[in-house]
């Protein structure tokens, strides 16, 4: 049986062209001004050209710091050459890394009863950069520069952190722990989107996830180059998804990588994704964009050597199907990685024609495993459920759901149980509980 080859996107990027512009200093903007009063500059202009039917928010040349800046439908954001919007610094004094603030604060992270099953990062997205939920017909493109750090001192300082705020005691509450306080740790985040073009920009020092887009269709990133710390870019349960031509650097962390969990709200297997003539690389962070490529750093945070790779999981509950990886290069970084964690099938993934260069690690790393994030359900009795091929079985006992770790094979009271695979796009009448649920015990 031949492997089915992914065709990816269905749309270009003179598909969403506008041609009505809306100049951010024209609403208050000012380079070298004012965080706040740029944030509030940049959204009033995307206000309005929603209001009008649509049109391209542009960034002129010039500094610009924000927070968050919330996307619109049928609205672009133009980044024109010479221009810079950058993260501004928010008040930080309960975390691992502290930060004096300008004045702001990015979105408060929004609830999600998904809590708990993916990590913080790709389960709350409003606290981010740039932020786009259950939006649709979105290019974000130019010759400009998105930059999550600045200069001090000379040294570069990262103001989106690599890391988390701390979770919620309920899922029914904002994901910010007990001493309220969140950051902002993404630079771009599209949340349930569809039709999205990501073009010809450049962007370092991303935070947690440079760029992810979670539950996304129809997508083509194309001429990007991303130059970040950890993860350059996430593509989560996402289908119909295009990335060429661009460069993906991280040296502590994966620079592509596709995952499947339920950070979107719903049951949606990676789908049709196609990666072609791009580049991977582990060098030190910035040095890509600056032209240099450094080799200060000698090793990534789990001890091991540059990461940088091309990875499908860990998060990967909800499987993957036809993904095609072709004409890649992989330099000073860690190989291809296949995990299927959790249950996951991994269906028609086709890796040719790539280039390998000063690998780090296995060239080659497949492997199943589990993180106990895999959802279960409770009923008020066992019942062995056949929904297609699988067979469903809903847990009883396990006080929550979803639960904060559950895994794919349990035992209960000497009963050998398998874990639901849910089939179903939405799920609902989700039970109030704390996000310390008690892990299931492994057999």
């Amino acid at each position: 049986m031949a492997v089915k080859t992914a065709t990816g996107a269905s749309l270009l990027a003179a598909d969403l062209e506008k041609a009505q512009k809306y100049d951010i200093t024209a609403y208050g903007a000012v380079s070298g001004g004012d965080p706040v009063k740029n944030t509030e500059a940049v959204n009033q202009a995307f206000a309005q050209a929603a209001q009008n039917g649509g049109g391209t928010v542009s960034v002129p040349a010039g500094d610009y710091k924000v927070y968050t800046i919330r996307l619109r439908s049928g609205v672009n954001l133009c980044l024109e050459k010479g221009c810079v919007l950058r993260a501004a610094k928010t008040d930080i004094r309960h975390s691992y890394e502290k930060q004096e603030g300008e004045g702001g604060h990015y979105d408060k992270p929004e609830v999600n009863l998904y809590a708990g099953i993916q990590d913080h990062g790709h389960t709350y997205y409003a606290n981010s950069m740039i932020y786009g939920a259950d939006i649709s017909d979105v290019m974000i493109y130019g010759e400009g520069l998105i930059d999550g750090g600045c200069l001090e001192d000379g040294f570069r300082s990262y103001v989106l952190l690599g890391g988390d705020p701390k979770m919620p005691k309920m899922r029914n509450e904002p994901g910010v722990g007990s001493d309220g306080e969140w950051f902002g740790n993404k630079a771009i985040s599209l949340l349930r989107c569809k039709n999205v073009v990501l073009k010809g920009f450049k962007l370092v020092i991303g935070g947690h996830f440079a760029i992810i887009a979670q539950g996304v269709e129809n997508m083509l990133v194309e001429d990007v180059l991303v130059d970040t710390t950890r993860d350059a870019l996430d593509v989560d349960c996402c289908q119909n998804v295009t990335i060429r031509n661009s460069t993906f650097n991280s040296l502590t962390d994966d620079a592509l990588v596709m995952k499947a969990s339920y950070g979107a709200g719903k049951f949606m297997p990676l789908k049709n994704v196609l990666i072609e003539d791009c580049r991977v690389s582990g060098y030190d962070a910035g040095s890509v964009a600056a032209g240099v490529y450094t080799r200060e750093k000698l090793v990534a945070a789990d001890r091991g050597g540059p990461t940088g790779r091309v990875k499908l999981g860990t998060e990967s509950t909800c499987g993957y199907e036809q993904v095609t990886v072709r004409r890649v290069r992989f330099e000073r970084s860690r190989g291809f990685a296949l995990e299927a964690v959790d249950g996951s099938d991994l269906t028609d993934i086709l890796f040719t024609d790539c280039e390998m260069e000063n690998i780090s690690s296995s060239p080659i790393f497949i492997r199943a495993g589990e993180r106990g994030r895999f959802p279960g359900r409770e009923t008020a009795g066992r019942k062995r459920l056949k929904q297609g091929k699988e067979m469903c079985v809903w847990i009883t006992g396990t006080g929550c759901f979803p639960p904060g770790r559950n895994i794919p094979v349990i035992r209960q009271k000497g009963i050998l149980l398998l874990t639901e695979k849910i089939a179903s796009s939405t799920l609902t009448a989700i039970p109030l509980f704390p996000l310390s649920a008690r892990r299931n015990r492994r057999m």
